[in-house]
């Protein structure tokens, strides 16, 4: 089995909605899993400041 961590973040169109989403998406790909997901978490943009936060 070959292990992967992969971070996903949004910051547009409902967030959370959005990540939510990938990890269904992720999940349905025959023949992998998901072992774990962290928690979520809200955090300043780095770069240009004028977009929402992830």
């Amino acid at each position: 089995m070959t292990v992967a961590y992969i971070a996903i973040g949004s910051n547009l169109a409902s967030p959370l909605e959005q990540v939510n989403a990938a990890l269904k998406a992720l999940g349905d790909i025959p023949e992998s899993h998901i072992l774990a997901v962290s928690s979520f978490y809200r955090t300043p943009p780095l770069g240009p400041q004028d977009q929402p936060d992830y």
